[in-house]
């Protein structure tokens, strides 16, 4: 209880207790240790060229030779004690700040509790399926997640504000073996996949590091309720054994018999630079349906 009365005065202005005034304080030879900050504050951003359409200079990072799709964003989040996080993340590039793509602002914005193998988040977040290579929204909702030893499990419930409808979202994965994880996904609801008229979706993942190689993949199958199919596949091989050089080789592809989605492939050869810990620089080249697109970006990441 603070107090500015009689007894407690005298010690808090004169440091005199029973009479013992002015007694220099024992140096302690113990280390304080610094304590560290709960916020961070970082961003993830893209700057470069293209050849895509209507495209020269890029604010977000370029994917699959087909669009800029990689959001930059600004971001601060919080550690706090007793398993609780929360973060904020809005969108810097064109993505989230031009008009008609898709995306509103704020990126991310969300709370999260955790208990043991088991978390809780509310707020806007990226829903989880698949490996995010192609069904990448944040949306606003409640998702709880659960880690096992190799296993892990996400199931997220959320409003999609164009269609007025529920997404549902459930991701379940493993490690099988040891640099190999494997996941199966599935959605429903109409919009799940950007506002499309698709109701339902199912997919597979798997992941694979050996040595230097990393090599991903995912199929993603969705239906409406007409059950026109949409399709998407991709694979990806990436070698990390030339230091600060990674090559990588891609295959994307996807169909949309209701025509919403557009049908696309491309392959994809692309060289990254690691200039410093933060700093990439990044080119590819891709044959692809929107013919031969060249990109070189800047990709700059930092926290604090």
């Amino acid at each position: 209880m603070w107090t500015f009365s009689g007894v407690w005065f005298a010690v808090l202005v004169t440091g005199q207790v029973h009479g013992r005034a002015n007694v220099p304080a024992q140096i302690s030879n113990e280390t304080v240790p610094i304590m560290e900050s709960p916020f961070r504050a970082g961003w993830d951003a893209y700057f470069g060229f293209t050849n895509l359409p209507a495209m020269r200079r890029t604010r977000d990072g370029v994917w699959a030779g087909e669009s800029t799709s990689l959001p930059s964003n600004m971001y601060v989040a919080w550690n706090g004690t007793g398993g609780q996080s929360a973060k904020v993340s809005l969108g810097a590039g064109r993505n989230f700040t031009a008009r008609n793509t898709g995306f509103e602002q704020p990126a991310e914005a969300w709370y999260e509790k955790s208990f043991g193998e088991f978390a809780f988040r509310a707020g806007k977040y990226w829903v989880p399926f698949g490996l995010q290579e192609w069904e990448y929204e944040p949306k606003t909702g409640m998702m709880a997640q659960w880690n096992h030893k190799a296993i892990s499990a996400s199931v997220s419930s959320n409003q999609n504000f164009d269609t007025y409808t529920n997404n549902t979202y459930l991701r379940i994965c493993a490690d099988v073996a040891k640099g190999v994880n494997v996941g199966v996904s599935w959605a429903s609801g109409r919009g799940l996949m950007f506002n499309s008229s698709h109701d339902k979706a199912i997919g597979a993942d798997a992941s694979v590091s050996l040595h230097h190689w990393n090599v991903s993949g995912e199929a993603i199958e969705a239906h409406n309720r007409g059950n026109t199919p949409f399709r998407f596949g991709f694979v990806k091989t990436a070698y990390q054994g030339f230091g600060k050089w990674m090559p990588w080789v891609g295959y994307y592809g996807w169909s949309d018999r209701s025509g919403e989605l557009g049908d696309f492939h491309s392959t994809v050869f692309g060289l990254g630079y690691q200039i410093t810990p933060q700093v990439a620089i990044e080119s590819g080249v891709a044959g692809s349906t929107n013919g031969d697109v060249r990109w070189l970006q800047f990709h700059w990441t930092w926290e604090h």
